[in-house]
């Protein structure tokens, strides 16, 4: 088969494009510019997105320019942007989560169980009675963990039993 290669411009010394075989001679013109047809000047098909083009035409300056443009003035909002009450919202947001999910519910499933274990005298003598209801809500979660993480290990479920061993770990740290 014939094969001929493209002309390299002078931008790209040194990287040659892959060479055009047989049937594809038909749309090149004399001057070595590939135009075949169905395809733009950025030599995507009409039905291409552009893509896979556009993975090898990332340019590093450009992330640059986005670090240079983060400055005080934007993260304060004094530049008259709304990133500072984005920022705001997020805070307030997931500290609302981590109270209800770390405090919360500890709590009130402790005070469920030291209700129902008659513990109601023992929690008050101590001086700390919101704490020793709080770690015996996470004690009783810790137990819940462990017994669906072993249901979940009889029952063969990979990944059940690796997301509930590493519930367990958090709670156990935490």
């Amino acid at each position: 088969m014939l094969q001929r290669q493209h002309p390299v411009p002078a931008a790209l010394a040194g990287v040659l494009p892959p060479p055009v075989i047989g049937a594809e001679l038909e749309g090149v013109d004399p001057v070595g510019n590939a135009v075949v047809a169905g395809e733009d000047e950025n030599g995507r098909g009409a039905g291409d997105n552009g893509a896979a083009a556009d993975e090898g035409n990332w340019n590093p300056i450009e992330w640059d320019r986005a670090a240079e443009e983060l400055t005080w003035e934007r993260l304060l909002g004094l530049d008259g942007s709304l990133v500072f009450l984005e920022h705001v919202f997020w805070v307030v947001s997931l500290n609302t989560l981590f109270i209800l999910v770390f405090a919360f519910c500890p709590y009130h499933i402790g005070h469920f169980a030291v209700v129902g274990l008659s513990l109601r005298e023992h929690a008050a003598a101590s001086h700390f009675e919101g704490l020793v209801t709080t770690l015996c809500g996470y004690c009783i979660i810790g137990l819940c963990l462990v017994l669906l993480h072993g249901l979940a290990s009889f029952l063969g479920l990979r990944r059940s039993r690796r997301i509930l061993g590493l519930c367990y770990v958090v709670v156990k740290v935490r």
